[in-house]
């Protein structure tokens, strides 16, 4: 299941609209309080995902090796940490002792990819997506 970021102002439009109606309708002011009771998403649980997902270390991801696995599982944290943490090209750069141009470039390829349909990489990307998105879905635990 994948969960589109852009609904949110949609929501909160109809979150608004019920306010108003609800408002009208008692001749009271209605407020709805609506509680994020999710976990946020961070470039800690992507390394996570992906280091498992590839079956390597952190250290290897930011370390100088040239092996496909591991350059593949860096441009994919890349992509996911611009796209869906909407983290800037030079953070991500930073986090992987990287220059903001390499994650350019790791970005473009995951895209170029996606485009042309590669079905390894595609599975792949999908994959860590899903997990990455679907693991903000688990409900906080109340610690109490």
């Amino acid at each position: 299941m994948r969960i589109d970021i852009n609904l949110l102002p949609s929501i909160s439009k109809i979150i608004q609209t019920a306010e108003k109606e609800l408002t009208e309708l008692i001749g009271a002011p209605v407020i709805l309080k609506v509680e994020n009771r999710y976990k946020p998403l961070t470039s800690d649980h992507l390394q996570q995902l992906i280091c498992a997902s590839f079956n390597i270390h952190w250290h290897q991801m930011i370390g100088t090796t040239k092996e496909r696995n591991v350059v593949n599982a860096r441009h994919i944290y890349c992509y996911i940490s611009c796209v869906h943490l909407k983290k800037t090209t030079v953070e991500v750069g930073n986090e992987l002792n990287r220059d903001h141009s390499t994650v350019i470039n790791a970005r473009e390829n995951v895209i170029a990819w996606l485009k042309v349909g590669d079905p390894m990489i595609t599975a792949k990307v999908r994959q860590i997506e899903d997990e990455f998105l679907n693991s903000k879905l688990e409900e906080v635990q109340d610690q109490a």
